[in-house]
């Protein structure tokens, strides 16, 4: 199987069995989490989908210790490595509490939560596969497990194998506002139309703890925002540290707060605990910020030119059913 969607009926011409019993194993596998099924009219179709949203997410149901401890290795010891390629390695980004951007800028569409998603037909709500995972070796934090958005063919496909529950557009932006107040950082993927917002905490998500691991943080995290601080209002009350994820706000020799421009991601998180409003989330140079890929197929080529240069073949990726 490939990233590219496929009837039973091709797969099973390709294959040599039989259209019926070819449908029954593909439709086994995608129950299992190991295709993703994609409906179309009244067609059905299958295809392979990445370990990471894919694979590893769709296991949330049967995780196993052993599974969680092998992906912490491969987060820990390549992950963190293949990010550190380039900027923006992740291949998230960082969605902003649009209620901390300065009131003279506007929010682009792509970069507004309630713009994502008012957009969609279909969304669903699943638990985190990240806090679920750590739940298994009782170090999960306490923030909201029931925290991770679907849309689209993904939620359908969440649906269908029992994995989320369908929401109304009220309920996901109730499930976007208590993320802000429970400190989580709302991430979602480098495309124009993404299939997945997460809400996501230091201590769980893979992602945002390998990306914690370096340095040079805000090099490896999309996003088109960054702090300011007015030293005039900032009273020295710490709560903006209290509420940064990454580290990014520390308290200068005259107990000011100060932002490390190297670590800052944008989030808005800061200024949301800001009583004074000495804080506020302005947007990044024009020449320094990011327009999201078109699609999946288009991120992943990036991704593979910035890691492997003119070793990387194009024809190796794969157009992915939810790039639709």
């Amino acid at each position: 199987m490939t990233g590219t969607p496929e009837t039973p009926q091709s797969v099973a011409g390709r294959t040599g069995g039989s259209t019926e019993e070819t449908a029954e194993n593909l439709e086994r596998l995608a129950k299992k989490g190991l295709l993703y099924r994609i409906r179309e009219g009244n067609s059905v179709k299958y295809s392979a989908i990445p370990f990471i949203h894919g694979l590893l997410e769709f296991q949330a149901p049967w995780m196993s210790k052993k599974l969680v401890s092998l992906t912490g290795l491969y987060i820990r010891e390549k992950l963190k490595d293949n990010m550190a390629g380039g900027s923006g390695g992740s291949g998230m980004r960082v969605l902003p509490v649009k209620e901390s951007v300065d009131f003279q800028h506007q929010v682009a569409t792509y970069d507004d939560v309630y713009e994502i998603l008012k957009k969609e037909p279909l969304i669903a709500v699943t638990e985190c596969s990240c806090r679920m995972q750590r739940k298994l070796f009782d170090r999960a934090c306490d923030s909201p497990l029931e925290a991770c958005l679907m849309v689209g063919p993904m939620a359908e496909y969440y649906i269908e194998n029992k994995m989320g529950r369908q929401i109304t557009l009220d309920e996901a932006m109730e499930i976007m506002e208590q993320a802000r107040k429970a400190g989580l950082i709302t991430q979602t993927q480098s495309v124009t139309r993404p299939f997945m917002i997460c809400n996501c905490c230091k201590c769980c998500c893979g992602f945002l703890g390998a990306a914690r691991r370096t340095p040079m943080l805000a090099k490896l995290v999309v996003s088109n925002h960054i702090a300011k601080i007015d030293p005039e209002k900032c009273t020295g009350c710490e709560a903006c540290i209290g509420n940064c994820q990454v580290e990014a706000v520390a308290m200068n020799a005259e107990n000011i707060a100060q932002i490390n421009y190297d670590r800052c991601i944008g989030c808005g998180l800061c200024i949301s605990a800001c009583t004074e409003g000495a804080l506020t989330l302005i947007p990044k140079p024009v020449e320094q910020q990011s327009v999201p890929n078109e699609n999946l197929h288009q991120q992943m080529v990036r991704g593979g030119r910035r890691r492997l240069g003119e070793k990387f073949d194009e024809k190796q990726v794969v157009s992915y059913g939810f790039d639709k």
